[in-house]
């Protein structure tokens, strides 16, 4: 049996998971933690590591068919004129699932996609200080549980420390 890659369509990666599963296909969708603002407060959620991408194991052509005709698959990849699925090796598939498992194991910082990282430019997109842009440096919480960003802003010649929410801060 071989693994091959189904394209879903726009944010219907786990649906996809879903109706392939239930046809009783072997289906693998790595999965990260990202950091989220919502409603000024930071929040972790489960996302698909590789967007709009998951992997498909399949044992005949007649399979492939159903796979593409699955509600939240758009198709399989392939390349060029190429009339063949794509099609991934066992060890790629084995070395992601072992990433995955290590990262929930050990729940390391490093596992999780950071909405900003240290010294990434940033720009203030309303507030009083809109239009304006710095240099991330940290996240601190205020005691009504808002979370606010420490950006390092070049105000009057001098470096400048403001705490502005996050949620009025874009990349």
């Amino acid at each position: 049996m071989t693994w091959h890659v189904a394209y879903t369509k726009p944010r219907s990666e786990i649906r996809a998971q879903e109706n392939l599963i239930a046809q009783g296909f072997e289906v693998f969708l790595p999965m990260c933690e990202v950091e989220r603002s919502l409603r000024g407060k930071l929040i972790l959620s489960s996302e698909p590591l590789f967007a709009r991408y998951l992997f498909v194991r399949a044992t005949q052509m007649a399979n492939w068919a159903a796979v593409r005709s699955t509600r939240g698959v758009s198709h399989l990849l392939r390349f060029g004129a190429c009339t063949e699925p794509v099609v991934v090796t066992n060890e790629l598939i084995d070395l992601l699932r072992n990433m995955q498992a290590s990262d929930q194991v050990s729940d390391h910082q490093s596992s999780r996609r950071a909405l900003f990282t240290m010294g990434q430019n940033v720009e203030i997109k309303s507030g009083p200080f809109a239009g304006l842009s710095g240099y991330f440096q940290k996240m601190s919480s205020s005691d009504n549980g808002q979370t606010r960003a420490l950006i390092l802003i070049e105000l009057l010649g001098k470096m400048q420390a403001l705490y502005i929410p996050i949620d009025q801060l874009q990349a």
